[in-house]
């Protein structure tokens, strides 16, 4: 479970951090 929670949350910041970038990119 611990590794599994590590995971999402490594995910989640990607997907969080590549939101930004397409934001950045698209402005």
């Amino acid at each position: 479970i611990m590794v599994f929670n590590l995971l999402t949350q490594g995910n989640i910041a990607r997907a969080v951090s590549g939101e930004k970038i397409g934001t950045l990119v698209k402005s």
